[in-house]
């Protein structure tokens, strides 16, 4: 069966930029879920991440149920930027249910871009973000 459901990190996230100006805030919230399989979190006001880039970490993000007009959007958004979407499964974090879910990540890490990002060890963009300039996080908050 066919779902739409996106777990969102970094900027697509509650609170952050992304969420309201594309329209995730309208969306329904499943919850806060973390990765079952190991990725790696990088960076720079943006984030990329990655399960195929040196994978060490559980992500950390949220469940949203995306409406397949907007879903397409998305889509159209994050590919520009070099994402690609792929299902993963991951783990609620209040129920502990294990569900398939769509995530976008960005598979084009290569060593020159890697030494411009600030690796995440936690998994979780709102660590990063705190860790940012007051000039970066008004850009990642509006």
């Amino acid at each position: 069966m066919e779902h739409n459901r996106l777990f969102c990190l970094g900027t697509l996230m509650q609170g952050f930029q992304n969420h309201n100006k594309l329209g995730i805030k309208d969306q329904k919230f499943l919850g806060r879920a973390e990765t079952i399989a190991l990725g790696s979190m990088f960076c720079n006001i943006i984030t990329k991440v990655s399960f195929r880039y040196e994978p060490k970490y559980i992500i950390k993000g949220e469940i949203y149920e995306i409406d397949p007009v907007l879903m397409g959007e998305l889509d159209a958004f994050e590919q520009a930027e070099g994402y690609e979407r792929e299902e993963i499964v991951v783990k609620k974090v209040e129920s502990g249910e294990i569900i398939k879910v769509f995530v976008y990540t960005y598979n084009h890490m290569t060593p020159e871009l890697r030494e411009t990002m600030a690796e995440e060890i936690s998994g979780d963009f709102r660590e990063y973000a705190k860790g940012e300039s007051e000039e970066n996080r008004a850009k990642l908050y509006q």
